[in-house]
């Protein structure tokens, strides 16, 4: 998948970037699940991590 190289895939921001990228993309429906699910479990996870103060 483009966008998704192991190097940029430690940098959050641009991973969910390249998840929206995937979802706008004319892919077949089960991929298209499939990143919206990733997604939108990455919203979710930055949420957490901004309410759950160290």
């Amino acid at each position: 998948m483009n966008g998704l190289t192991p190097s940029r895939a430690g940098s959050l921001p641009q991973l969910v970037k390249a998840l929206g990228n995937i979802v706008h993309d004319k892919k077949p429906v089960g991929a298209s699940l499939l990143a919206k699910a990733i997604f939108q479990a990455g919203i979710l996870l930055l949420y957490i991590r901004s309410t759950r103060k160290p």
